[in-house]
């Protein structure tokens, strides 16, 4: 997860982390908790004020699609 988190602010890095992890984790169980932990990181609690952060929601949708 700790890879996902650092390249959030390089989309090109970011997407390529994220087919890296698509290519290579075949456990369903595993991609599901993948996206359930980028989308935590992406959604900031609802009382902070912070911005969501677009492209870690979007690998969120992406391995969570996958599952499915």
């Amino acid at each position: 997860m700790d890879v996902y988190v650092s390249a959030t602010d390089e989309t090109v890095r970011l997407r390529a982390v994220l087919e890296s992890a698509q290519c290579n984790i075949y456990s369903s169980r595993q991609l599901f908790k993948l996206a359930q932990d980028a989308y935590k990181r992406a959604v900031p609690p609802l009382n902070s004020g912070a911005a969501r952060c677009r492209p870690l929601l979007d690998a969120a949708l992406e391995l969570g699609l996958q599952v499915i």
